[in-house]
């Protein structure tokens, strides 16, 4: 029994004049098979023809600027006056605020759980002694922070992580847990060298060495961060308010401000390069051009193969 060994296909070609109909199907599948699959790149599902903007994940370098504002609201036994303390590791903030500044025991730790040298997790811990019968009901905090970008996007900004809380009844401590996101309105645009965004528009005061009351405070410095483009949010997941209830006769020594902030990888949008832009039009481009390209083959073979427009047919 013989097998097979070798087959080689049987080639038709199909000739006409160039005035002829078959010539000009010919002609007309050329340029669909071209222009088929731009326009298809250029609808909405594919993302149009040109890349206008891509994102990566990258972890942020965050380090603490050793930096912490604090305001507490204070209600007087008979639930009648409120008044406010203040507390700021900076020595010319709490000057300005004389009046109601306290000093405070702060403690901090970085956590890197997987020893890259990024910080994974940041825990602080902070004591603000209270006078007698001074009750706390609401706590504004902002920590500020230094975040920068290495892998693609090269920038470096001051963030700040804002805590708050209020309630109808007295507490000796407030935790919270959360994580600290990047927040962008608009693609960052790629460069070479680090750059430092917003480095002449501090958020506490108005120039090197001019600062307010106004400045410091903390609905000033949360409206000029809330303007920026670029930054780095807290978001919550979970607090906890400890009560210490209306007992007037009740003693607080202190109030307890305790934070674990997150850091995780964080999307960045960015504006690609030229050769991104090539790079993602060719692979769409290409894609679509083969699948296009093996339609029409197949059209013109039916056309062609069953005479529907005439031609000299040489079989090789």
């Amino acid at each position: 029994m013989d097998v097979e060994l070798f087959f080689d296909p049987l080639k038709k070609r199909y000739y006409a004049s160039r005035c002829s109909c078959a010539y000009l199907v010919s002609i007309i599948s050329t340029i669909l098979v071209v222009t088929i699959p731009f326009l298809m790149c250029n609808s909405s599902a594919i993302g149009g023809v040109w890349l206008k903007h891509d994102s990566y994940t990258e972890k942020p370098n965050v380090e603490f600027s050793h930096k912490i504002m604090i305001e507490l609201q204070s209600i007087s036994p008979n639930n009648e006056t409120l008044s406010e303390i203040f507390f700021s590791t900076v020595g010319s903030w709490s000057a300005l605020r004389s009046g109601s500044s306290r000093a405070a025991d702060v403690r901090f730790r970085h956590i890197d759980d997987d020893l890259d040298g990024i910080m994974d997790q940041f825990t602080l811990s902070v004591m603000v002694p209270l006078f007698e019968q001074e009750r706390i009901q609401s706590i504004k905090a902002v920590l500020f922070l230094r975040c920068s970008f290495h892998k693609n996007a090269k920038i470096e900004a001051e963030s700040i992580a804002y805590m708050n809380h209020d309630s109808s009844l007295p507490g000796t401590s407030f935790a919270t847990r959360g994580d600290l996101i990047f927040r962008q309105t608009a693609p960052l645009v790629l460069s070479d060298s680090l750059s430092s965004l917003y480095a002449d528009e501090p958020l506490v005061g108005d120039g090197a060495t001019s600062f307010s009351t106004r400045s410091t405070s903390i609905d000033t410095i949360l409206q000029k961060y809330s303007n920026r483009e670029f930054v780095a949010d807290y978001k919550e997941r979970f607090s906890f308010w400890g009560k210490s209830g209306f007992d007037k006769t009740s003693t607080n020594d202190a109030f307890n401000f305790t934070l674990t902030m997150d850091i995780n990888e964080q999307q960045i949008d960015f504006v690609p390069t030229l050769p991104d832009m090539l790079k993602d039009f060719w692979i769409k481009y290409l894609s679509l051009f083969l699948l296009v390209d093996y339609l029409l083959r197949k059209i013109l073979c039916f056309i062609f193969s069953h005479q529907m427009v005439e031609t000299i047919v040489v079989t090789a």
